[in-house]
Order: C-alpha cells, then structure tokens, then sequence
C-alpha cells in the first residue's frame, strides 16, 4: 500500500503540475510584477512628535525585504516597521530639529520615496503676568510674557513702549523715567498682549540742612567768609530738586545756589557773609522748609601786610607763619626758629606763599585781587581719595608751554580754570576732574572777598615751591626763568633723567611742614602719588606741547624737582589756589 500510495500520489501530483503549465500558457498571464510605493508622497512629523509612513509592496511576500533610509538622519529617525496586509508601517520620530528630508523604500531596482517636513507647534495666543502697573519715576518692574500653547516652537517675543520717554522697555525689564503713561506691549507671532503702565513723580517726604556733613540749625559766620549748605531731600530717589532757596536778610547775607551732582539728593547753596548781623536761610521745596539761623561777626583786618608762609584764614584774614625776610628770587630767606601757631578761633584754609605784585597776572589785578596767592590746605579729589586727574580726554583750549621760560612766565591759572570752564559748560565740566572738584563744591569755601578757588598755573606752581620749600628750590630752579629750551629735556648729567634738577632737599617735606601746626581737621598734606620712585606728582592748569598732557612738577624724595609732563588722564596731586 506504501509503494501503491506513493505511485498515486506522484500521478497526482505530474497530473496537477501538467495542468496548472497548460492554464498558465494558455491564459498568457506573466509573473506577478516588483513594486514599491508610499501611500502618501509626503507627511509632517509635529516637531518632536512621532509619524507613520506606509508603504504598499508588491508581491506582498516580499515586504519584509525592503530597505529603508532617510536622506538626512539628523531631521528624523526611524524607530520600527511594521508588516502586514502587504504594506510596511514605518515608524518616525522627531527630536526637536526643523527641517526637511527624504524617506527612501529600496526593493531591488524598484525605489519609492517620501518627502518628511517638521512641523512646528505654532503659537496660539500670548498674556503677561500683569495687564497694569503704577511705579514711581526710577522704579523698574519685570513683566513676564507666557506663549501658547506651552510646546510653541521657538516662540520669539517682541517688546515695545508706546512712550519710551515715560517707560523704557528691554526684554520685558519696564524703568520708569518720567511722570505719564505708556503701553508696553509684547508680540509674539501676530499676536499681542498689553500692561497699561502708570509711572509718577517722587515726592519730596522730608529735607535737612547740613554744614560740613552735620545736620545744623545755628552757624556763626565771619564777615567774608563763605560755606557751603546741603539741603538734603528724602527719599534718595525724588524726581526733582525744585529747592527754593532765601534770606531773611540779603544785605548780610549772599547766596549762590548750585547742584554738584544732578543724580543725586542733594542741593546746594555757597553763603557769603557780607556784614555783621543775623540773618535766616530757609529752603523749601513743596510743603516743607527747614531753615538756618546765621550770625555773622564783624572782623578786623589785620594790621600788618599779608607776607609769605601767614597762614589764611576762612574769613579772608591772615596772621603771621613765621616769615621774618625773603629775596624776591627766593634765594635768601629767614624764617622764626619756631613756626608761629594758627589764631584760636579762626579756620585755616591756605598758606599765602605770593605776594610781589609783579608775580600777580593782570587777569587777577583787573578784579582787585592785589594782595596776594593762597596754597590750599586741602586738596582736590574725590572723597575717599587722594588723587585726580586733569581731564578724561584732550584738552584743546589752551596754549601750550614747553620753555623753561614758558613755565615760569606763565601765571595764569585762573584764566585757564575759567576757559576750562566755559569749553566745558555745566555737567560737561565732569570730563576735568580735577575743575569740576575745584570749582564746584570744594570745600573750605573760598572767602567772599577773594577770586575764588583754581587750578593753579605752572609758573605759579614755581613761586610756591621757590617760596615755601626754601633757598635751595630758589637757587636751582633760577637759571631756567630763561630758559630757552624744552624744560622737560634738561638732563644734568648722563645718568639723570629728563627734567630732573637738584635742589639738595626734600621739598615735599619743607611744604608739608608750613602746615605743621594747623589742626589736623583742616588739612592734608602732599602725598606720593607715584611710589615707584617717591614722587608726589603736582598738577597744573598749564597745557604741555600735546593736547593730551600737562606740565607739572614731580617732588622726588632724592632731593630732585623734576620738571616734566603728566597724561591728562594720570591721577595725580591738585592742590587748589586763590588770589585776594
């Protein structure tokens, strides 16, 4: 039965193979044809979102033998496929890129393929964590800005003011800057959301007067002497300083009123005392005043002439510094063998150290200032610091001096301070340091009835150290009133530097010892200001042969001046003057 079986069946089976060959040939009909097309020629994956690509094959038993790959791997990746019902389901994800690329289906020599772009989330809407805000001028305030929906791609936000005079904004950062309103709207895709912002004034809440940083409400005066008032406003960040200032008596009283520093809470007033009497200033702003109660004493005018080394006082008046004789080249001097000590009651604020009329300029005679030159017993700097400097950038205003002759001759301080101040009117004065610490709010106050405090010239700054550091400046500094040739270049020898002249002492020290008896309070004493070789730097208002130095005298601790140029911008000593 086995072997009949097997017979039959391989009848059967050449039977069934003959007539399936004989329907095939006789129907004509080819193989089932090879291929590969994606239902859809292109689709978007939602940025970092997923998709599915399909892909009919055909014959559909060769679907699992296609390959499949993207054009740029860095857009999308294939994750999976799936294979049923002749089709192939293939799996795409995006990781957060925009972009385009290319799926690719390879089935032998047939290819399919589908564009895949990335879709961003686009934005729905866009609000601010506030809709309005009041803030007073100089406040600031953040508005946050929210997208929708929170997957938004790239959501870019735009800010604007719809008065940027009245509110800046930055990145949703809102400063108030004057009393008004304005919109600040952020946009973001066409759409937009607004805080209406309301920014007004700050108001003055209280105001003191203070004399010298202490809170006052009684000062006595001398006749001609001069202070500086502050009235201080609360809170620090009032809008304006609309102070109005008065006296009850302008016949003794003279006022200037002034603001050193516009960003600041604090207004001034220079008070003069003109005669003996008693007189109040007040100042208000608003509702509310203070005032101070102001006696002014009679002075008398000393009796001997003003000579050099007297110490000067804050009313004007001078007393003996212990000066007995001096040639008028400085050169013979005879001096107290112990230096007198300032009057009890008065304030020191210089040492006259000039009193021949021919060293006084016909710039400082024509307003009457005849008697003589102050050196101050302070200098001009910033608080908290010793040094200033001539300028931030060059100075063009004024001649240029290089000759020794030049130097000497040049006794023009005040003029130049006054040209500075008129090539660099109001808060442009701030780029001269050193002018700006002077004129404006220096303290002590120069004397009613002097020029006023400046910077002093280069010649100037010759006859106070010829006369208050000694005989031996005289003698080595009097062959170059003639001197016909750059100053700064004089070499003594080789192994000098230039500029640099013996005088066989340390005249820093011999200035600073004219101020030995006055109170400490009221003074400061010439400091080195360049450590590396023991130099005290002294500024003038005399401008070199460039437009970015000046001419100054180093004080060299090895008994040398040396006479050379300073950078505009070098902080160094300034050590004020006046004439009376």
């Amino acid at each position: 039965m086995k072997f009949h079986s097997r017979l039959l069946y391989g009848v059967l089976g050449l039977c069934t193979l003959i007539s399936l060959s004989c329907t095939s040939k006789n129907a004509g009909v080819d193989e089932e044809k090879l291929s590969v097309a994606f239902v859809q020629n292109e689709i978007s994956i939602p940025i970092n979102g997923e998709v599915t690509a399909v892909l009919e094959v055909s014959p559909e038993s060769r679907a699992d033998e296609v390959e499949f790959s993207l054009a740029d791997n860095s857009v999308a990746e294939i994750t999976g496929t799936v294979i049923g019902d002749g089709k192939v389901n293939v799996h795409l994800i995006n990781e957060g890129k925009l972009g385009s690329t290319t799926l690719l289906a390879l089935l032998e020599d047939e290819l399919a393929s589908c564009k895949i772009s990335i879709a961003p989330v686009q934005v729905s809407g866009i609000s601010l964590n506030t809709n309005s805000a009041e803030l007073k001028v100089g406040q600031d305030t953040t508005l946050v800005a929210t997208v929708s929906p929170e997957d938004a791609t790239s959501p870019l936000i735009s800010w604007r003011s719809s008065d940027s005079e009245v509110a800046s904004v930055e990145n949703g950062y809102v400063r108030a800057l004057s009393s008004g309103s304005a919109d600040i709207t952020a946009t973001c895709s066409g759409f937009d959301a607004v805080c209406h912002v309301e920014v007004a004034d700050v108001e003055a809440e209280s105001i003191v007067l203070t004399v010298q940083s202490d809170i006052r409400t009684d000062v006595e005066m001398s006749e001609n002497e001069s202070i500086i008032v502050d009235a201080t406003l609360m809170p620090e960040n009032i809008t304006f300083k609309n102070v109005k200032w008065t006296v009850s008596s302008s016949d003794i009283l003279f006022y200037e009123a002034f603001d050193a520093y516009e960003t600041d809470n604090v207004v001034s007033a220079r008070i003069t005392a003109l005669k003996a009497g008693d007189a109040v200033l007040s100042a208000s702003i608003g509702n509310l005043s203070c005032s101070l109660n102001i006696k002014v004493k009679s002075i008398e005018v000393p009796a001997a002439e003003p000579k050099i080394g007297d110490y000067f006082y804050s009313d004007g008046t001078w007393s003996d510094g212990g000066l007995i004789s001096i040639s008028k080249d400085g050169t013979v001097a005879q001096w107290a063998e112990e230096k007198p000590a300032p009057l009890e009651g008065k304030t020191v604020i210089g040492i006259i150290f000039q009193t021949d009329a021919l060293r006084i300029s016909e710039y400082l005679k024509k307003d009457g200032y005849v008697h003589g030159l102050v050196f101050c017993t302070r200098a001009a700097h910033k608080p908290g610091e010793e040094l200033t400097k001539y300028s931030t950038q060059e100075v063009d205003c004024i001649g240029t001096h290089a000759l020794g002759s030049s130097w000497y001759d040049d006794i023009w301080g005040r003029k130049w301070t006054n040209t500075i101040m008129q090539y660099y009117p109001g808060t442009e004065l701030a780029s001269c340091p050193a002018f700006d610490w002077t004129v404006t709010d220096f303290q002590p106050a120069a004397p009613g009835n002097t020029s006023g405090w400046f910077v002093p010239s280069i010649g100037q700054l010759w006859d106070l150290m010829v006369n208050l550091g000694g005989p031996k400046v005289g003698e080595a500094l009097l062959p170059f009133r003639t001197y016909d040739a750059d100053i700064t270049y004089y070499k003594e020898n080789s192994e000098s530097g230039y500029g640099d002249i013996t005088v066989g002492c340390d005249v820093r020290a011999i200035i600073n010892a004219q101020m030995a008896k006055v109170p400490e309070s009221q003074k400061e004493e010439l400091v080195i200001s360049r450590p590396s070789n023991g130099a005290c730097e002294i500024m003038s208002s005399t401008i070199y042969q460039k437009k970015e130095s000046e001419c100054s005298f180093w004080l060299l601790d090895n008994g040398k001046i040396c006479a050379t140029a300073s950078w505009l911008d070098d902080p160094i000593v300034c050590r004020p003057i006046l004439a009376f």
